[in-house]
């Protein structure tokens, strides 16, 4: 036995509900779900045939009876080509056809009477306007009026001939359908109330031929005069609407005449309509048989027409509804939103309506709905078929063509309209229906298979399927209600989707928590500052889901206890007392009480956390649901519970102050340290290479293999062994806070010593790129020659533990093979890219002041230059051969050669002498590395350092200062050629040296040629690139400029006060976080770096002349050099990041990672927010913690 009728379960209930109406008493019954059922309503007097309908006269009285059978249906055709998926009766329920099926079927909530005030949806069932019945299955709403609390009503209306037979000659003017629901929506208004629902709160719903109809009560409305309002507020309309004007009266002759004939009349009888109207002389049995034998041919199908007394015909309705004047006058009359919407495979219902086997089927039945011109333009649109054809390729083609016809085009027609006008309208798509629902076998998501999810048929539907349709409506529901309340202010453009996985799709404004209101923030502002209140609570404007302030006060928690509703979602925000530390905290609590329906709910989870968005600052968040979560002494213990430490609270006497004594530490305060006297001291020996300086952060050693000493295993840099200068174990923990060396002291270990050299480049970007939540992995520049070993006061040692040996620790860290040999990049710039040291190894040299500082270094310059030449880059001269560390790279963004800046000190840039001998080759020459002039024994197997981030520990966390967002800083990124797999020929090195600078002579014998390029990341300007010739001139005395972003101001003697928006020059890093530098009016001293962005480029003065050069040839400064090859555009990439873990996002602005994806176009949004490009081009916001960030430039090759 199929699903039950509703006539079947009220003969079953005993329970009986009265309902009073102005025409009389009407007794319904209780459907199995509790629902309040009234059968078969009269709304209009019994109708003539062909004739317009009559309302209910004053004093009409309804028969003595129960409204609790299903009796009648409106006669009708049963050659439904729709029938063949299930029982006829199932469509028209189980009475018997009448020409008077002008009735409502009235379905209201369990908990009728004693409630009122439903939401009331009234509903048009479809059947192409030729079939159909309030009493069908798929129309019945006891179980959608339960679950909702909703009053729905079914209206019944003539079809067919009887509903839609028009002619000029004689004069039928048709729409006789259309008119029998007018009436029946007149009705609703006036007498809804007695059954619950509201009629201020009326929905016009119709499915098919149903939101056909609805269409044409639109173009009513819009007609209705002045003052007059719609019997509806909102609309829907599901899969259908109106392509085209309807024919004429004078057009639809031919059909009259046809049913003439085929009734034996003739048409051009005077009395003929007379005749057709006398049930006794023509039957309505007659009139369905003709129709149902297809005598009629393409005349069988009756549709609306034109006519002057129901829309209107001049201008015609489409003119109008394009003009604008059908969507404001829709407004004027209370209709205040529209969903449209369909299915995805609406073809295949409409390709079984009517009988086709050949190409000559389609046209006469298309022209049953359109005119024939409609007809052949919608036929012209597709692929024409062979005649080899197969009758089901036609069967299919003519479904297609039908459904784009009375669906989607027309659908999309009206959509463009109302949002061209700005008419509130949400558009839908369901790619899925229930399994049991797929009608017929074949399973497809067709036409009129989606009605148990819009009645929330539970016989239809499993758990799953049910929770799916409940989710669904309510969607539609919550944003009809947003649209209703916005107006012509709503987001036109919003699209609905239910997908095949039974998700929802979109970014509906319903679901988005409306925060915008001034009175929101003015309350939380208020609590913050403690002016007026210690307390507000936000709540829901009705029916939307913008947040209003409910309350405030300053009578803390127990005041607040009695604001929160069992109904309601509410969040409140209060100022407290932390009970341990006495500070302020500030409490959010997120309200979903027991009451809040279970669709509803749904949405708490997304708009607590919008909320907690908006409210920032909160130390504590409680969710709670009833009045035990939010008792003041729950909220405290909360609290309490939150602030961490326990203290004591026991009363300690005070003590007599005793001044607390100098600890004793052989370190000096930073900025106390003079390099320059540091640099004129001798060192003791030049037979053996100086030690390579060290990182002072783990941005220094990135591109080396991490080690797997136990400081690695926490974010801290672990010493590599070899390149500690001080006592200790090799992977002993550096100091928390690094700290500078006196002068007369021993050096430190590596890890906290500042750079030896001035001219050393290297990067100083990792103290302020740290701060926003990514680790920097910069490759250290390489010199390529070898020279003499620089005077240090840094003890020598060996020149076989200058190399870094294979890691010994125990523990190997997660996908990070063992390290290799690899050659101290550092310890190339001391030889070839920076002048003997001046430090002393005997004692402190006298301290200078910073000033006198800055001026001796300016002094050097010149000598540093000429010591760098008069080393003539004599490879022969260095003491011990030295193998060159040739760098890999696992990103594939960083598998390129790239030239370093010309400027010595450039933070991560190669210095100029360095730099001048590197013979760094860019182009066809690009594996030539920066250490290509470097001669060794024997070639070794290249060390790889692998360029990943550290997976085994966070990033770090900011430091506080300074709170406002770091710009962006701006890169340049330069291509670069892939490393070939053959070297290049050996003269290629000395060439390329000598093309930038001609005063230094080739070396003599050519070195072995390296292997791939360097991949060398280097720090840039963000200026454009500047002529080969000019990128190996000298420095100018403005050396690295940075612009001040945030006012500084001095805590130190030696510190510098910073004020916004001016260029500091000359700066050096003097340890992590502080550089030095020159600003304006000569001051001069330390400042943090995080107050700065570096690189800048201030408006320059002309550029100072290069420093005094030895009478050695010089290259000369300007383009007369021997021009390269031009180099191709820079791509500007940006700041480039991999992602370290998979993130799904959140929020439609968010964007997907995938471990290892590369994300380019970085920004800092926020503290931990970022937004950028990733693999799939998508372009959006995603947390900073799930990336590590590369700065390079890659240059393209020549």
């Amino acid at each position: 036995m199929g699903i039950p009728h509703l006539h079947e379960e009220l003969h079953d209930s005993v329970e009986r509900v009265v309902v009073h109406t102005k025409y009389g008493d009407v007794i319904g019954g209780r459907a199995s779900t509790g629902a309040a059922v009234f059968l078969e309503i009269p709304y209009a007097l019994p109708p003539g045939r062909f004739q317009d309908p009559q309302p209910l006269p004053l004093g009409h009285k309804y028969e003595k009876k129960e409204f609790l059978k299903e009796s009648a249906f409106a006669t009708q055709p049963t050659n439904d080509g729709q029938a063949q998926g299930g029982q006829f009766e199932d469509k028209v329920g189980r009475g018997q056809p009448t020409e008077n099926p002008l009735f409502l079927n009235i379905v209201a909530p369990p908990s009728f009477p004693s409630e009122h005030g439903f939401p009331v949806k009234v509903y048009i069932h479809g059947g192409f306007l030729q079939f159909g019945s309030p009493h069908s299955l798929s129309s019945q709403a006891q179980f959608i009026a339960a679950q909702r609390k909703e009053v729905w009503v079914n209206i019944g209306y003539r079809v067919s001939a009887f509903g839609f037979l028009a002619c000029d000659v004689p004069k039928l003017n048709g729409n006789y359908g259309f008119k029998d629901q007018w009436l029946g929506l007149k009705w609703i208004k006036e007498n809804v109330a007695a059954f619950g629902g509201n009629p201020n709160d009326v929905q016009l719903t119709g499915l098919s031929a149903g939101a056909h109809s609805v269409h044409q009560h639109l173009h009513h409305v819009s007609l209705l005069p002045k003052g007059e309002m719609a019997p509806f507020q909102t609309a829907v309309l599901q899969s259908n609407a109106i392509l085209t004007d309807p024919k004429t009266p004078a057009q639809s002759r031919a059909q009259f005449q046809a049913l003439c004939r085929g009734l034996g009349l003739n048409p051009e009888d005077p009395d003929v309509l007379n005749t057709l109207r006398d049930p006794k002389r023509v039957t309505w049995q007659s009139i369905t048989r003709i129709i149902e034998t297809d005598s009629l041919g393409e005349y069988g199908t009756f549709r609306g027409c034109l006519s002057s007394d129901w829309i209107i015909t001049s201008p015609a309705p489409m003119a109008r509804q394009r003009s604008g004047a059908f969507s404001s006058s829709l407004l004027t009359h209370g209709v205040k939103a529209i969903v449209i919407g369909e299915l995805s495979e609406e073809w295949y219902l409409y390709s079984i309506a009517h009988p086709v086997s050949t190409l000559h089927d389609i046209l006469p039945n298309l022209n049953r709905y359109f005119p024939e011109e409609v007809s052949r333009k919608l036929l012209a649109k597709f692929k024409g078929l062979g005649e080899g054809a197969k009758e089901e390729e036609f069967v299919r083609l003519f479904g297609e063509v039908l459904s784009v016809g009375q669906v989607y085009l027309p659908e999309r027609i009206l959509v463009r309209d109302l949002i061209k006008h700005k008419f509130p309208v949400l558009r839908y798509e369901i790619r899925w229906t229930p399994e049991e629902a797929n009608y017929p076998v074949e399973g497809y998501v067709t036409h009129g298979t989606d009605r148990s999810l819009w009645a929330l048929r539970k016989p239809n539907l499993n758990s799953t399927q049910w929770d799916t349709a409940n989710r669904w409506v309510e969607a539609i529901h919550q944003e009809l209600n947003v649209m209703s309340y916005l107006g012509n202010r709503y987001n036109h453009r919003q699209f609905l989707t239910l997908k095949e996985d039974k998700s929802i799709e979109g970014n509906l404004m319903s679901l988005q928590v409306n925060l915008s209101s001034r009175d929101l923030l003015d309350a939380y502002q208020s609590v913050v500052d403690g002016r007026d209140a210690n307390w507000t609570i936000f709540a829901y404007e009705k029916g939307t889901n913008d947040l209003r302030v409910q309350a405030s006060g300053n009578g803390g928690l127990e005041e607040l206890e009695e604001e929160f509703s069992d109904g309601k979602m509410q969040y409140a925000f209060a100022r407290v007392e932390d009970p341990n530390s006495h500070l302020p905290k500030f409490v959010q609590i997120n309200w979903c009480g027991d009451g809040v329906p279970v669709a509803k709910k749904g949405l708490f989870h997304t708009h607590s956390s919008a909320v907690g968005r908006f409210l920032r600052g909160t130390h504590v968040v409680i969710s709670a649901r009833n009045e035990v979560d939010v008792t003041p002494a729950i909220v405290m213990s909360r609290v309490e519970a939150a602030s961490g430490a326990k203290y004591s609270t026991h009363k300690e006497a005070p003590r007599k102050f005793e001044p607390i004594a100098p600890v004793g530490t052989n370190y000096t305060p930073v900025g106390k340290i003079d390099i320059n006297e540091l640099k004129k001291a001798p060192s003791p020996s030049v037979s053996k290479p100086p030690p390579p300086p060290a990182a002072t952060r783990p941005a220094f050693s990135s591109f080396n293999k991490p080690t797997t000493s136990a400081a690695s295993l926490y974010g801290k840099p672990a010493t590599p062994k070899g390149t500690s200068s001080g006592p200790g174990p090799v992977d002993a923990w550096p100091e928390e806070k690094p700290a500078p060396i006196p002068a007369a002291a021993p050096p430190p270990p590596a890890a906290t010593r500042p750079p030896t050299l001035p001219t050393t480049a290297r990067p100083a970007f990792s103290s302020l790129v740290r701060y926003y939540h990514f680790s920097p992995i910069v490759t250290t520049p390489i010199s390529s020659v070898t020279k003499p070993a620089a005077p240090s006061s840094i003890p020598t040692k060996p020149a076989e533990d200058d190399r870094i040996e294979p890691n010994k620790s125990a523990y190997t860290p997660v996908n990070l093979p063992a390290p290799k040999k690899l050659r101290n990049p550092f310890e190339k710039f001391e030889q070839g890219a920076a002048p003997p040291s001046p430090r002393s190894a005997a004692g402190a040299p006298k301290k200078l002041t910073w000033s006198e500082r800055q001026a001796l270094a300016k002094k050097q310059q010149e000598e540093e230059e000429a010591r760098s030449r008069a080393a003539g880059f004599n490879v022969q001269d260095a003491p011990t051969p030295i193998s060159k560390p040739v760098f890999t790279s696992n990103a594939p963004a960083f598998g390129r050669a790239t030239a370093p800046p010309a400027r010595p000190r450039n933070f991560g840039a190669v210095g100029m002498t360095a730099a001048a001998g590197a013979g760094i080759a860019v182009g066809a020459g690009a594996a030539v590395a920066a250490s290509g002039l470097e001669q060794e024994p024997e070639p070794e197997p290249e060390p790889e350092i692998e360029v990943r981030a550290c997976r085994l520990c966070a990033p770090p966390p900011p430091p506080p200062p300074p709170p406002a967002p770091v710009q962006t800083q701006e890169y340049e990124e330069e291509e670069a050629m892939p490393p070939p797999p053959p070297p290049p020929p050996p003269p290629a090195p000395p060439l390329q040296a000598q093309e930038e600078h001609e005063e230094v002579p080739p070396p003599p014998p050519p070195p072995p040629p390296p292997g791939p390029a360097t991949p060398l990341v280097t720090l840039t300007q963000p200026e454009p690139e500047p002529e080969p010739a000019q990128a190996q001139a000298a420095p100018s005395d403005r050396g690295v400029t940075a612009l001040v972003l945030y006012e500084y101001e001095a805590t130190e003697d030696n510190e510098m006060t910073l004020v916004e928006g001016e260029y500091i020059e000359q700066i050096e890093e003097i340890d992590e976080g502080w550089w030095s530098g020159v600003g304006p009016g000569g001051k001069t001293g330390l400042f943090p770096c995080m107050f700065c962005r570096a690189p800048a480029a201030p408006p320059a003065p002309p550029a100072p002349p290069a420093p005094p050069a030895p009478p050695a040839p010089t290259a000369p400064p300007a383009p007369p050099a021997p021009p390269r090859a031009p180099t191709p555009p820079t791509q500007e990439t940006g700041i480039t990041a991999i992602a370290l873990y998979d993130y799904d996002a959140t929020e439609d602005n968010e964007i997907d990672l995938k471990e290892g994806d590369k994300i380019t176009e970085i920004e800092a949004a926020s503290e931990d927010w970022w937004q950028g490009r990733n693999s799939a081009g998508q372009f959006g916001l995603f947390p900073g913690e799930y990336m590590c960030m590369f700065m390079y430039v890659e240059k393209n090759a020549e």
